[in-house]
């Protein structure tokens, strides 16, 4: 699962690796997530190849990790979008795009 934000032709991506570094903005997103949807708890799993603990997806079945590898896969081939919602760009909202996608410049389009 990844998050895709839009400002006028301005774009940003985080995956939940990424997003699990801004609690607040995560919270945002799981809350509007449909329930009904075929998804694992989202929460911190440890990775025996990165040798750390991150924010991940985890399968609904077995709840065993989706690691980054998978969903950078998925970034790239899966076009479901599983909830479309509008957002106020706050300041935490800018520092994170900045943090992960460098400074760009903001405008009215």
């Amino acid at each position: 699962m990844f998050l895709h934000p839009r400002v006028g032709p301005h774009e940003s991506q985080f995956d939940l690796r990424t997003l699990g570094k801004h609690p607040e903005l995560l919270s945002q997103v799981l809350r509007r997530i449909p329930p009904t949807l075929h998804l694992g708890e989202i929460k911190s799993r440890y990775s025996g190849t990165l040798r750390e603990a991150y924010m991940s997806n985890g399968c609904y079945r077995c709840d065993a990790l989706v690691g980054a590898h998978f969903e950078h896969d998925v970034w790239y081939s899966e076009n479901q979008i599983l909830a479309r919602f509008p957002i106020t760009i706050s300041c935490v909202w800018q520092e994170a795009i900045g943090a992960e996608n460098g400074s760009f410049g903001w405008g009215i389009h």
